[in-house]
Formats: C-alpha cells, structure tokens, sequence
C-alpha cells in the first residue's frame, strides 16, 4: 500500500542512522560517542533523576534534521542545523517530564487503541492523508490496511522504520490526551466575568501632569559598581539566570568576493543572456531558469505591488515584453530579469472539481473510454441534481478537496504549479458559474476534468517575471585572505588586554555576544557554530581563543568576558546596562518627587518643571491606557483606586517613562457595550485560557525540572 511506502520513505533515513551510529560505535569501541557527548558512559542527560540514553536523544535529533530537509528540499546550514538540534532536544526533555506525568495521571495507549488510530475508527489524520479509498464509494480499505500494516510489523527490512512511526504516533497522542485534560479542567468562575465585565464599564476623567526621567540628564545620575549590585539583589527575579551562562566579546574577519569571484558570476550570466532573452516557451524558459539559476525561484505571475523587493523592480515593471533587465550586482549575487507578458487576473479563484485519471506519467490507471465514460456519469448526476460532493467521492479520483471543505482556493502565483495549462487559463480567465470539461495530455497527468468556478477575487495586472540569480561564490583566495587577517590578529592577541589593545590598533570592532546556553550552536549575532560554542564552556573569564572558528562567512576571534552561574547574581558587563537603567530610573524619579515636594497644585508642578497640564478624559479601567502618557498600571491603579477621594492632588507616582502627579476629577459607570450573555462570555475566556493553559504548564514544568545537560 502507498501509505505504508510513505511512512517507510519518511523514517528510513532516521533507521539508517541508527545503523551507521551503531556501526561506528562498534567499530571504535564506543569512543565516537564517548568524545562527543564528553563522558564514558552513554548518559547524554539527566531529568529528574532518570538517566537518558544517548540513542533516544540521537533518534529524536536525526528524526529532527530529516524534518528540517524535506521543509527545505535540500542540505541543511549551519543555523537550520543547530534549530533542529535545539528542537529534537527540547522535545527530548519535555516528553521525559511529561512522562511523569502521565504514569501519575494514568495516561497511556493500549495496544487496542494504537491499532484505532492506524487502522480502526479513530485513524490518525497523517496515514488518513495517504490511505486508499473505495473509487466508487469513497471507503476506505481498513481490512487491507490492517493486512499490511501487520505484515510490515513482521518484515525484518521493514519493521524499524515502522516502530519509529508507530512511537512518534503513541507520543502525539499522549500529548493530545495530556491537552485534552488540561483544557477540560479550565473554568471562569463567576466573579472573574463580573470583575471584567466592571472594569470595561469604569471610565474616569482626570488632570495629570508627566515629568519625563529625560528630564534629568544621565550625566546626573551616577551608578557604583556596589550600588548595582545591591539593586539587583533587591530584584533577584528580574537578575537571577536560570541557567548557565557565558558572555564574549569578539572580532570578526568577514570572507569577501575577489574581483576574480564578481567576474566569474556576471560572466556566467553573461553567457545566457542571448538565450533568456529569446526563450518565452513555458517549459522551455522554467529549464532554463532552473539550469543556471541559484536563486530558487521559478518564473511566475506577479503584481505590481509584490515585485516592489525585487532587484531592479520598476525599471523591470515598465521593460517591453522578454526585454532582459541586467545584469546587476544586488544584495551579494548578480540577477537579471524579464516579464515575458502582462495579464489582467483575480487575485483568487475557488473552484472544485472532479477528475479522472488515465495515467501518471507512464502509469496506466484506466483505458481513455473508461475514464471519459466514468466523468460523463458524474456530469450526468450532477445534471440531475445530485450534490457535486457526493458525485465527488462517487467518481474523482482526488480525495483531497473533500477533505480541505469541498473546495480550492488557488492564486496567481500558483498557475506554474497547476495540473495542466489548459486548466490555469479556464480559472483565470472564465467567471463565477462557469463549467467546463477538460482532457490533459502532458507528460505528468493524462486526465479528464470537470471544474466548476465558485468565486474570484478582484482583479489586478500580473506580470509572468523569470529571474536568473548568480550568488558571488567565494574562492578560495578569499578564504585565504580572511584567514589570514584573523591569524595576524591573534598573534597580538596572547590575552584579554592585549586583545582590546590589538582591536584597537588594527581598528577592529569588538563585538559582544550575551547570555550563551550550554550546548546551545546559536551565538548572538553570529549564528550557529558548535566548535566556538564549546569553547566558550572550557575557557576562563579573559581567556582568549586558540585560533578563529569559520562562522558562516567569517572568521571569529573570541574572548570569554563573564560567566553568569545559575542561580548567582553577579554583575557583568551584559546585565550591567539593564540595571544601571533600572537604578537610574528610581533614583531619578526620587529626585523629581523631592524636587515637588510640597507644591500645591498640578499647575504649579507644570510651571516648576516646564511642563503642561494635560487633561485626560474617559479613561477605561479595561484597556489601560491613559491620555498624554500611554498604557501605564501604576497610574490606571491610583485613578480607580476606591481609597483616593476626587479632586485631590495625588503624590509623585513613579510611572513607566516619568514621574506623575494625577487629580482624579470624577469617576463614573456607562452600560457595557461588548458584553454578551455569562454563557457566552465564559465560553470566550475558556476558549483563551483552553488554548493556552497547555503551553504555560509545559513550560514551568520543564523550567521546574532537575535537567543536567552531558551533551558536552
């Protein structure tokens, strides 16, 4: 069957794996896995006691990275690399703390309901996708889906890739099962609708006056080192890391394009030009398009509007037909473009349809009568009114409309892709209402078709753009070169000192890079870089790199600046800057209230400061925002505190940008426009909290576990 095929297509790669890591286990003697996850032992983590064998992290890693590729259709770089391992890890450790759970919880999948979800009455939308139906009924095979899927439990070359499916199947469901209860246990209690339904009917009017920090210049603010440091003791949960980390400060050779590099790729499309020019055929210019472009990007319909980011948009737009723009140098690759017509299109058509296959490719399905007299019988019930999705499932060989709402819904951008030329032009070019039969004959799909137009969009002019792109590839003198200078640096830079010295005669920037995880590839601003992300974990504070790492196009020269240990408030030169603003902030804002201390009234404040007085009316306690100042609660709170009488002149109240002085004129009620019935309003704050309850208990259950990380 096509769907077991499928699902060994997908996990044949990760068991593939296995085997190799396996081999190369046995053939080493363990130590490839030993230098790699930094320990004898194959423990790569730690989760509440529980040790995690290195094979289930290294399954979920590669399951991880075959995912990220069939998302990109080819090789993975250096930063989708490091997010899919971060992803396979952090799955890794949220599916160990769940596990927990669901022993206390008693959540699990029996046998019986593993073989629902693959074969029974509760099968899992991924092999629903891809399962076989009855043509004439639309029923599916379960008999013969079953069959197969217990023959491939026993197939020796089959039964690994099978297993794996089968536990990624098991894992998805206890997460639904886990979501479910979660959000089955949400309720909005009375009194939380009623405070709600108050605070969108409290308005009140009122006087303030805002003196900004900005007032007072930072130059009259001085911060200690002691002084930091004890503020951020004070605010321990705004300061206090969580886990480990490092800070680095860095120097970076960038690898440039030789002038011998530009040449090759200008001259490369240089070549061509006369060709492109000349080529409009449909089939003819995408090959062409597709043989000597870098760029990924095959010739399609587009507005005025979406070209307006391409190189050379508007001298390309107003260009005469299969005139060739360029080339031109743009963004780090030479491009030239062309718009082979112009048309008047909507945006969208919807549409459905039934169709017939005759054959795929050379794939014979059925005999060209058979299959014209089979779409005949479905337009013959359609015109005796028989619903067109019962037809459907009675006669298209397309199970997938059904399945997306009876319809598609297709743009512009997507003719290049449709099943036939000849069906591009009928839903483009015809109206709502209109019907029509249509016979492909190319070489991917001999079919009949039976499309009726629903809808369309409004319509606007498309261009038909090809662009061919050249990236200037650097060679390897341009390596060289950049190699070179990062070498030259480092033989200045024996320390930390002599570093920032070094920087500074060669006129390098040093950059800084905060706030480094354990094993995480992804540096600040950098990118991913595995081998300067372990270094960053072995080195002490000063210590400068060995030699320079290859990050993306650069070479980098660090130097390790601080260590941040979790759960340690220490003040280092990445939290340095959060507190002195912090600090300053609060001392500034004492300056102002002693500096009003005793004034009389809000005009006098504004007089004192060079200030106005602004009036704010219907302020909403529901939407916290104040005229004149912005979203502020500590402001929203005194307005409508019940403690502060009318008319009286409030103290300093240290706002989000400055110190306000607020006379509350009146506070009053209005009927509640928004507010439905309790029923319906209780449903809407579920729903909210139902969506997002899970996400919140995941996360402080990993942030509550005891994780120790052996990756390194």
């Amino acid at each position: 069957m096509a769907i077991i095929q499928t699902i060994r297509d997908k996990y044949a790669k990760l068991a593939g794996g296995i085997v190799v890591l396996a081999l190369v286990g046995f053939v080493v003697g363990g130590s490839a896995t030993s230098n790699f996850f930094g320990s004898n032992n194959n423990t790569v983590a730690k989760i509440n006691g529980e040790s995690i064998d290195i094979k289930t992290y290294q399954e979920m890693e590669q399951n991880a990275l075959d995912q990220a590729k069939q998302r990109s259709g080819g090789e993975l770089d250096e930063n989708t690399t490091a997010q899919a391992r971060t992803q396979a890890w952090g799955m890794m450790v949220q599916e160990h703390v769940l596990g927990d759970v669901y022993k206390k919880l008693g959540l699990e999948v029996t046998p019986k309901e593993l073989n629902d979800l693959l074969y029974g009455d509760f099968i899992d939308p991924e092999i629903l996708r891809q399962v076989p139906r009855d043509p004439n009924t639309g029923a599916i095979d379960r008999e013969g889906l079953a069959q197969n899927i217990a023959q491939t439990r026993k197939d020796p070359d089959q039964k690994a890739q099978w297993q794996l499916f089968e536990q990624d199947l098991i894992r998805r469901r206890l997460r639904t099962k886990f979501n479910t209860m979660v959000a089955g246990s949400i309720y909005v209690p009375s009194f939380i609708l009623n405070e709600e339904k108050a605070a969108r009917s409290s308005f009140a009017n009122a006087q303030l006056v805002n003196i900004p920090y900005a007032s007072i210049p930072d130059a009259e603010v001085k911060n200690t080192d002691e002084e930091l440091l004890d503020y951020m003791k004070k605010n321990p949960k705004k300061f206090t890391p969580r886990q480990d980390l490092r800070n680095i400060e860095y120097v970076s050779f960038e690898i440039k394009p030789t002038s011998q590099d530009t040449a090759t790729a200008l001259n490369a499309l240089l070549e061509i030009k006369d060709d492109f020019q000349n080529t409009s055929a449909d089939e003819a210019l995408a090959e062409l398009v597709s043989l000597h472009s870098d760029l990924n990007l095959a010739p399609n319909y587009f507005t005025r509007e979406q070209m307006s980011n391409f190189p050379d948009a508007e001298a390309l737009w107003n260009a005469a037909n299969n005139s060739v723009v360029g080339p031109n140098l743009n963004n780090g690759s030479y491009t030239m473009a062309k718009i082979v017509d112009k048309k008047v299109y909507p945006d969208s058509t919807k549409y459905r349809h039934i169709i017939v296959v005759v054959k795929t490719g050379d794939q014979e399905r059925r005999k060209d009568a058979e299959a014209k007299a089979r779409i005949d019988s479905a337009i013959t019930a359609l015109s005796q009114g028989v619903p067109f999705d019962s037809v459907a499932i009675r006669f298209s060989d397309d199970v997938n409309m059904l399945q997306q709402g009876g319809s598609y819904t297709v743009t512009p951008q997507g003719i290049s892709m449709m099943l036939d030329a000849s069906e591009a032009d009928f839903l483009f070019s015809g109206k709502p209402g209109d019907k029509k039969l249509i016979k492909f004959d190319n070489e991917r799909l001999t079919a009949y078709q039976y499309a009726e137009i629903l809808s369309q969009g409004a319509t606007n002019t498309y261009a038909k753009v090809a662009i061919i792109g050249k990236p200037l590839e650097d060679s390897k003198e341009s390596f060289d070169i950049a190699y070179a200078n990062a070498s030259q640096f480092l033989g200045k830079a024996k320390d930390g000192a002599a570093f920032d010295e070094a920087a500074k005669q060669m006129g390098l920037t040093v950059t800084p890079a905060a706030n480094i995880m354990k094993n995480s590839e992804l540096i600040q601003g950098l990118g991913a870089s595995k081998e300067l992300s372990k270094w960053i974990y072995s080195a002490n504070v000063g210590e400068v790199s060995k030699h320079s790492f290859k990050v993306g196009n650069k070479y980098v020269v660090a130097k390790l600046s601080s260590i941040q240990e979790k759960g340690k408030i220490v003040l280092n030169d990445d939290n340095r800057q959060s507190a002195d603003f912090l600090l300053k902030k609060e001392k500034k804002a004492k300056m102002i209230m002693e500096k009003n201390n005793g004034q009389p009234s809000l005009e006098a404040i504004a007089a004192a400061n060079n200030q106005t007085v602004a009036a704010a009316d219907s302020i909403n306690l529901s939407n916290g925002y104040v005229p004149a100042i912005g979203n502020d609660p500590r402001v929203i709170g005194y307005i409508f505190s019940k403690n502060v009488p009318a008319n009286k002149l409030s103290k300093g109240i240290p706002g989000a940008n400055g110190v306000v002085y607020v006379v509350v004129s009146n506070r009053f009620t209005t009927p509640d426009a928004a507010a439905g019935s309790p029923t319906m309003e209780r449903k809407m704050y579920s729903s909210q909290l139902r969506s997002a309850a899970p996400s919140y208990i995941m996360n402080t259950l990993v942030e509550k576990a005891d994780i120790v990380d052996k990756r390194n």
